[in-house]
């Protein structure tokens, strides 16, 4: 996915353009909701050590789905005065977010627009994290925020909760948190991120594999899997330093990749715009409510 400080670029022009008096700070959240899932991918795994990463990875990419995103919009709207805009401006933002993803080159991965009814990734593979147009966005992302967070400072949020909004909002949010778990056949099925194949080692051998972003040591030659698996690969030549990954090719034996494209990703960058993006998003929210901005009715 591109950095959180792209999506804040990218998406605050287009909500600007739609919606004129649209606040920061809920253009930021729709933002970040549809990755929500793969920080908490990041999270769980450390507070629940034993727990499966393979159904991890499928609870997580149905729950970064537009419907679920989508769910938790709903969820989060309905304790908001203005309901249905801010409805309207966070399932946008979902949206947005979700074809802004497809459009990096991102192996074994992509979004799902129209699940449950189909786990077809949807990729255009457009540019890589390391390309100048990433870097654009990053810096518009940056721009905008700081325009639009010091223009919009002293704009209101006016939540209220009542009797009604808030037992429905529980329930959506119970509905985000649990149904994935009913639908975990739909992308193992599809082998979405190539799970199906991975999590079958005798079954490998021959059968097509991608693999995004993963850790490789040039002391091994080995890559690891976000199931924390090692695997050779058979490549040449192999990179000479020890870096983040993605790879494309086959199995030519259960532990073994024959890898056919190979890219090198440079370190640093693209995790700085997601970190600064989330940073400037949590501070922006917390420097409202500490100033009096966020007001409960």
């Amino acid at each position: 996915m591109p950095a959180t400080l792209s999506h804040l670029g990218v998406q605050t022009l287009f909500s600007k353009i739609l919606y004129r008096d649209a606040d920061l700070k809920w253009i930021a959240l729709g933002c970040v909701i549809p990755d929500l899932p793969w920080i908490a991918q990041r999270l769980i795994p450390k507070i629940l050590p034993g727990v499966d990463l393979y159904d991890l990875r499928l609870y997580c990419i149905i729950q970064a789905s537009l419907i679920f995103c989508l769910i938790l919009s709903a969820a989060v709207s309905l304790q908001v005065r203005e309901r249905r805009k801010i409805f309207a401006l966070l399932s946008l933002n979902c949206l947005l977010h979700l074809l802004l993803d497809a459009m990096q080159i991102k192996l074994a991965n992509g979004v799902h627009l129209l699940a449950p009814f189909s786990w077809e990734l949807l990729k255009f593979n457009l540019f890589w994290p390391e390309d100048s147009i990433s870097y654009l966005l990053m810096g518009s992302g940056l721009v905008l925020f700081i325009f639009f967070g010091f223009r919009e400072r002293n704009q209101e949020i006016r939540l209220i909760i009542d009797k009604k909004s808030m037992p429905i909002g529980m329930i959506l949010l119970l509905i985000y948190l649990a149904a994935p778990m009913l639908f975990l056949q739909g992308p193992l099925k599809a082998n979405n991120h190539f799970i199906a194949t991975l999590s079958e080692p005798s079954t490998r051998t021959g059968k097509p594999i991608e693999l995004d972003r993963c850790t490789y040591d040039s002391s091994t030659g080995k890559v690891t899997t976000f199931n924390h698996e090692p695997i050779d690969l058979n490549y040449t030549p192999l990179p000479k330093v020890s870096a983040t990954i993605s790879i494309k090719g086959f199995f030519s034996s259960p532990q073994t990749i024959k890898v056919e494209t190979l890219h090198l990703h440079h370190p640093g960058y693209r995790d700085i715009g997601v970190l600064l993006g989330l940073l400037f998003i949590l501070l922006l929210w917390l420097i409202a409510i500490v100033r009096k901005r966020v007001t409960i009715r």
